[in-house]
């Protein structure tokens, strides 16, 4: 048996499978509608940006422009659909409790009972060229606006630590060192205090008992995100609504009849549908806010066509497309969003992000006047000007540990440098 676990985990720490959103259309209504599950793409590859596309709209980056773009003549109302609870209490902490029992590989992926992880491939070369890029930003923009980075670790860096199974060190083989890798990363910015480093792996790591991090995909939920904002606003001197505030409502996922439907994600996909995934599925839920605002979404091409405005940062997602529900949060992978949350304390984010940005962001919204998100993978402008052009008070790097230290993160240079 130690051979076999050997054998196999050798090979695994190599590979990085990743799991990408797909792209995602519109019906004529402006909700969102999946035609295929989402492709499986490598994390760390460097997405390709598509040739640039002209509109009739003036750049988002321009704030004359926000009068027309934020108009919401085009807007919908999407009344959730799915089931709405009331949110009563903050979770309790239990001391974590390191997971034996059957484990398996499949397509290059480890099912530690009923849970999927990846292994973790960053590199501390990517780490240092990412506190380069970052650190470029800060000074390209001055004093006057704070950068933040905060990097997601991934569910392996948590629910892999002290599993040890026929005396295998599961963390060691399979977990390439994340937390090192991310406490690593804290140090560089440390230095020269430029740049805030927002260490979210510790505030995690105390819920590791909740639903943090789906058990079928590869993304955190928006519980995860929910905590780790709480450490930004710490961090950046803000007060941040709690959950059980009265802010949010928690809606689930929900058949019409109101059943809760179960969530089998982008890794229940790509290991082929197994039974141990398939008979647990995940819940799957979002915190919608008890006020108005509207998102502005612009296109995937520029990021400076205006394509249609909501009065949700969730926009339905096909009940039948299960392993898509993750693009219930800003329409998936968007160039460019600009969120009007409606109150007017003058403080502007620009939130440069993956696919773990996206349930992340929304939860800003107390804590700012407007907030856009930017997916760094596709964004054809030039980041630092757009930063100024829309009066950023605070810029957020926010990401998975694959995209900050893997090739993902050469994009971030890329993109400072247009």
């Amino acid at each position: 048996m130690k051979k076999y676990i050997s054998l196999f985990l050798s090979i695994l720490i190599l590979t990085a499978s990743v799991v990408s959103c797909g792209n995602n259309t519109s019906d004529e209504d402006g909700n969102a509608s999946v035609k295929s599950d989402p492709p499986i793409e490598s994390h760390n590859s460097i997405d390709k940006n598509e040739d640039s596309t002209s509109g009739e709209s003036a750049p988002v980056g321009d704030n004359s422009a926000d009068s027309e773009a934020s108009a919401p003549s085009n807007s919908e109302s999407v009344p959730p659909s799915d089931e709405s609870t009331p949110i009563e209490d903050e979770s309790k902490t239990e001391a974590y409790k390191p997971q034996g029992g059957e484990f398996s590989f499949p397509n290059g992926l480890l099912i530690l009972n009923d849970r999927c992880m990846e292994s973790f491939g960053g590199s501390y070369d990517n780490a240092n060229l990412y506190y380069q890029y970052v650190t470029e930003h800060k000074t390209k923009l001055g004093d006057d606006v704070n950068v933040f980075s905060l990097v997601v670790p991934t569910a392996s860096s948590i629910y892999l630590q002290e599993v040890v199974i026929d005396g295998k060190d599961f963390y060691a083989s399979y977990g390439g060192d994340q937390v090192k890798k991310l406490s690593y990363l804290d140090d560089l910015f440390a230095k020269d205090g430029d740049v805030v480093s927002v260490n979210v792996y510790d505030e995690l790591f105390k819920h590791w008992n909740e639903e943090i991090y789906f058990r079928t995909d590869w993304h955190w939920t928006q519980l995860g995100a929910y905590y780790a904002a709480q450490v930004f606003a710490k961090s950046a001197g803000y007060e941040m609504e709690k959950l059980n505030s009265g802010y949010y409502k928690e809606v689930i996922k929900s058949a019409d009849d109101g059943t809760q439907l179960g969530f089998l994600g982008s890794l229940y996909a790509s290991t082929d549908r197994p039974k141990v995934l398939a008979d647990n599925p995940d819940r799957f839920f979002w915190y919608e806010f008890n006020h108005e605002y509207t998102v502005d979404y612009y296109d995937r091409e520029t990021g400076t066509t205006l394509k249609r405005t909501r009065n949700t940062c969730y926009p339905t997602i096909s009940n039948e497309y299960v392993s898509s529900w993750y693009m219930t949060f800003l329409d998936a992978d968007n160039n460019v969003c600009k969120i009007n949350t409606g109150n007017k304390n003058g403080k502007v984010a620009v939130v440069f992000k993956d696919s773990f940005g996206n349930c992340f962001a929304p939860m800003l919204m107390s804590m700012y006047e407007t907030i856009y998100t930017v997916d760094f993978r596709y964004f054809t402008q030039n980041s630092v000007e757009f930063c100024q052009n829309v009066g950023a008070t605070d810029v957020l790097f926010v990401m998975s540990s694959f995209s900050a230290m893997g090739s993902n993160c050469l994009n971030i240079g890329r993109m400072a440098r247009r």
